[in-house]
């Protein structure tokens, strides 16, 4: 009976060097500790040997392993953390080169797991999109965020600033592969260009840019407003009206596929429009190598509804915020981009079209921005105001 007893607590407690009967010594050996596995991609232009580093809920660094994780030749990642690590954990990713520019990344980027479950692998993907919901939610929640309130500022940054992101795709936990590689790359290089063009109009650093707009977001809109809980940012809507005149401007360059990328102390070019089609296909195809095909082609990317709502509702700001509120090319922007249809690819007589009225709303669009950087708050909200309508219901009335 004794025998069956001791069997019993064995199996039960794992022990190991247990005996029946006397004369037996027993020892134990712990088991290892439980770890979980963080991999992702990372970029605006996907970045290559990037530093990344872990922190944890109370602020504390984690200890990884490898002990100094970094992006590889694909601008992928993979680490082990402990899963008892004080959740959840924000991941930075610094340094490295932007394989589109060929530049330093210009500002760290971040993402976050709300959940570390042992022995499993999770997804964790940090780009400009993943940053500014981590930061949207860490200013609205604090550190000890749920998985919920991530998700909710993720899907409000992907709205606002996603500029034609599969809805079905999470910025942070989606798996990037060959099928869905070029809109996230062309996503996150227009969204990490806005940031670049709003910190270099508005005069701020790069940090307290990043931390206007994820503010302005907390509320899920870029309308120069945050939530009632987070404290309203001084600049908030000089850099709202800022935010949306770059966006009205990178969308019409995002639908002629010519997107022209910038140099974030100087803005002067770093890509021009003409080539940046084919140098963010070749980026494609490094961190993808398998790719082939339309795949490896932003030319290929339809344009969302929601998207070319978006870009109808900013060029209703920048509009606003020039002589008169009503500018002839501004409206014809409009117009042509009211005509689209959402899903479906544009022309060559589109995209030639799209081009020369961009090219002629240039000077309204400086306009605008040196309105939003010179006038008075009350101006600047009236222009924000003109926002206040659904854009999922647009109706062309709204202009005239």
């Amino acid at each position: 009976m004794m025998n069956k007893i001791l069997i019993l607590t064995c199996i039960i407690f794992g022990l190991s060097g247990c005996g029946g009967g006397g004369g037996g010594t027993s020892t134990s050996t712990a088991s290892p500790a439980s770890v979980t596995t963080i991999t992702g991609s990372s970029g605006d232009g996907p970045v290559i040997g990037a530093s990344v580093t872990v922190t944890d809920a109370n602020g504390a660094a984690v200890i990884t392993n490898p002990a100094s994780p970094v992006t590889d030749s694909t601008a992928h990642f993979s680490f082990t953390v402990p899963s008892d690590t004080p959740a959840p954990v924000t991941l930075s990713i610094t340094g490295g080169t932007d394989i589109v520019t060929g530049k330093t990344l210009d500002f760290s980027l971040t993402s976050a797991a709300t959940n570390l479950p042992p022995s499993a692998t999770i997804i964790c993907n940090a780009n400009p999109l993943s940053t500014l919901a981590v930061k949207a939610t860490l200013l609205k929640n604090g550190r000890n965020f749920s998985a919920a309130h991530l998700q909710t500022a993720t899907q409000d940054v992907s709205r606002n600033l996603g500029f034609s992101l599969d809805p079905g795709i999470n910025p942070i936990t989606t798996a990037v592969t060959s099928g869905n590689i070029a809109g996230i790359v062309r996503a996150n290089e227009a969204a990490a260009e806005l940031i670049r063009r709003t910190k270099v109009s508005a005069g701020l650093t790069m940090n307290d840019t990043i931390t206007a707009i994820a503010t302005d977001l907390t509320d899920g809109d870029i309308d120069g407003q945050s939530d009632s809980g987070v404290t309203a940012n001084p600049v908030a809507a000089t850099v709202a009206a800022v935010v949306l005149i770059k966006k009205a401007e990178l969308s019409a360059e995002v639908l002629a596929n010519q997107l022209i990328i910038t140099d974030d102390e100087t803005g002067n070019i770093l890509v021009a429009g003409a080539s940046s089609a084919s140098t963010l296909n070749d980026s494609i195809k490094t961190t993808q190598p398998s790719v082939t095909g339309s795949e490896a082609d932003i030319s290929n990317l339809t344009p969302s509804q929601v998207f070319l709502d978006q870009a109808k509702a900013a060029i209703t700001v920048a509009n606003s915020l020039t002589t008169g509120g009503s500018n002839p090319e501004l409206m014809s922007l409009r117009d042509f981009i009211y005509n689209l249809n959402a899903d479906v690819l544009l022309t060559s007589s589109q995209i030639t079209q799209i081009t020369n009225i961009l090219s002629s709303a240039a000077t309204a669009l400086v306009e605008a921005e040196n309105t939003a950087t010179t006038a008075t708050d009350d101006v600047i909200i009236s222009a924000l105001n003109t926002l206040i309508w659904d854009v999922g219901n647009w109706d062309q009335d709204n202009w005239e």
